[in-house]
């Protein structure tokens, strides 16, 4: 008797969620994560990361996202106010709009709200950090030719040197130079 040929074993997709994964990786970069209800966002996502330099810690950071939140919302509705209103006028507008509409269209519209504070929350720091290293980058070039406009008053150079002539030798002098 031929032997029955068995269906191939589907495999078991045990690799967790990209998004839920990418979630579970913003929300640990901040230091209070372990207070987050998400029966309550955005007043309990966490609010406090570290500001970092590379891979060094230089500082710590607060964001009220229920700020942010409000302040995204405001801005929309802000945009669709009418020339002829005055902003106590449309915002009462809204105020009634949003007390007629059901549970469902208040979420539908305060869906994309949400995506915008989640993507914010999701890069705040890592762009901050980014944005402090480019700044320490900017000041440490800012400094350099600053040393090297002294330079070149103090001792009456008449030629203009380039940054490819400026080595990296005499931007090391001018540095240490700075500090006398």
């Amino acid at each position: 008797m031929p032997a029955k040929k068995q269906k191939p074993q589907q495999k078991s997709n045990n690799k967790p969620d990209k998004k839920l994964l990418t979630f579970a990786e913003a929300v640990a970069q901040y230091y209070d994560y372990k207070d987050i209800d998400y029966s309550k966002l955005p007043k309990t996502l966490p609010k406090k990361f570290p500001l970092k330099i590379g891979n060094t810690v230089v500082g710590k950071a607060y964001v009220d996202w229920q700020r942010v939140f409000s302040k995204l919302f405001s801005m929309s509705a802000s945009l669709s106010k009418p020339p002829d209103k005055t902003e106590d006028e449309h915002a009462e507008m809204l105020i009634r709009l949003w007390d007629a509409v059901s549970p469902e269209t208040r979420e539908t519209v305060i869906r994309p709200f949400f995506l915008m504070l989640f993507y914010m929350f999701r890069f705040t720091p890592a762009t901050l950090g980014e944005s402090l290293r480019h700044l320490s980058n900017e000041a440490f070039y800012d400094s350099i030719f600053e040393k090297r406009h002294w330079l070149i008053r103090r001792f009456s150079f008449r030629q203009k040197t380039s940054l490819k002539k400026f080595s990296s030798k005499s931007a090391k002098q001018c540095w240490t130079g700075c500090q006398s």
